[in-house]
């Protein structure tokens, strides 16, 4: 099949679910050309070795769209090549690759963005769109809760990460026979397995894996380890991957709460650096958080990762984050907000090493049984064989009726 994969940018350090699905299709034999359509320059490319191991940027076109608004692009009237001066690393041009089998969008603002370029004629083929997060939550408070209408009618096909988003999409008045739940997968090679075993008599290291943004819920994070420290006489180091607009925030409450030297803001990390921090950690903490502005989390691929490393979680009751931690089995959940549970919680969990031990096996047949990339690329091309025999079915019935 020949796949053109449209992002908002390529390549991303927090998107590697994009990427496993791109090098996932090449290995199964398939041809995937990547559109980035923000025009902006990639991101760390260096830091995915598998960029450079699949010639992934040589397949990649960055656009660079004009002040046109999105909303008006069908209604131009203008050719394409007009809308999107050409940004592309490559020297082919765009108009020279259009014919596709498939139009996968990853999010559904990309969907919507795409949609006018397909309607122009560009891009052909039976479109795809994945929603993931943002794009069915906090993207509805910014555009409205009718800006997929559209998108619902003409897309061929919609993927939703989690089953709490498939609702959502269902109660936005999306076809639920149009809608199917795909996950997103991780490389099970990529992370070892090892029980964690706790001693109380040594420092405790606890981590997170995510951007600095009000929906990770990393404050109260902060708040329950400040607990740790001052009230229970805990020896802890918490370390928080990521990068953010909240960063500032955040290095001031460390401070506030004296937490320098406890609590570390570890920035941006490639996924070897984050492997080697899951290696290392005795808890993992997803304190997510349903956002003022309505974003929410899927089941987020930091914490199959540190399911997959035997990591044992503790996560909020919150979004699509229940389908992937169960409760007092492979992890437990807390409520959202709540730093005095998610301290007892961790308490809890060092006082009870075996259960401890009992959560990381679980964790990691629940990642092997429902997060293997290999087995969700064989699905995922699965899904496309469906959608193009559809397509072309509803292309003849509709070849058919115009020709009575």
């Amino acid at each position: 099949m020949k796949i053109a994969m449209v992002v908002s940018r390529f390549p991303v350090l927090s998107e590697t679910f994009i990427l496993n699905q791109i090098t996932g299709l090449l290995r199964l034999g398939h041809e995937v050309d990547i559109y980035a359509l923000d025009g902006r320059e990639p991101l760390h490319a260096g830091a995915h070795p598998a960029v450079e191991r699949y010639g992934l940027l040589e397949r990649t076109f960055f656009l660079e769209p004009t002040r046109t608004p999105v909303s008006n692009w069908w209604r131009v009237g203008r050719p394409l090549s007009s809308l999107f001066p050409r940004k592309a690393i490559t020297d082919a041009p765009l108009l020279e690759k259009t014919e596709y089998d498939i139009v996968h969008c990853q999010f559904g603002v990309m969907g919507w963005r795409t949609l006018p370029i397909r309607e122009l004629g560009s891009l052909k083929g039976a479109l795809v769109v994945s929603f993931r997060g943002y794009d069915i939550s906090g993207f509805l408070r910014d555009r409205g809760e009718r800006i997929y209408d559209e998108l619902f009618k003409k897309a061929d096909f919609l993927l939703a990460n989690c089953d709490y988003f498939k609702k959502r999409l269902v109660s936005l008045g999306c076809d639920a026979a149009k809608i199917q739940i795909h996950y997103s997968g991780i490389d099970l090679e990529r992370f070892r397995f090892a029980p964690r075993f706790f001693q109380t008599n040594r420092t405790i290291q606890l981590l997170s894996v995510g951007r600095l943004i009000e929906k990770k819920g990393f404050e109260y994070a902060v708040r329950a380890v400040a607990r740790l420290v001052k009230t229970d006489r805990l020896k802890v180091i918490y370390k928080i991957i990521g990068e953010g607009p909240l960063r500032g925030d955040l290095e001031k409450m460390i401070e506030k709460l004296g937490l320098t030297g406890t609590v570390f803001l570890a920035g941006a990390m490639t996924q070897s650096g984050i492997i080697a921090a899951m290696e290392n950690a005795d808890l993992f903490l997803a304190p997510s958080v349903r956002a003022v502005g309505g974003d929410e989390d899927g089941p987020v691929n930091s914490i199959k990762e540190a399911m997959a490393s035997g990591v044992p979680v503790i996560a909020t009751r919150h979004g699509g984050i229940p389908e992937l931690v169960e409760d007092d089995v492979s992890g437990f959940l807390v409520p959202e907000r709540d730093p005095e549970v998610l301290s007892q919680k961790i308490i809890y969990l060092l006082n009870h090493p075996r259960v401890g031990m009992t959560m990381s096996a679980a964790g990691r047949a629940c990642v092997e049984r429902k997060f293997d990339i290999e087995k969700l690329n064989n699905e995922l091309v699965s899904v496309y064989q469906k959608v193009i025999r559809s397509s072309r079915f509803n292309q003849k019935e509709e070849v058919c009726r115009t020709s009575r």
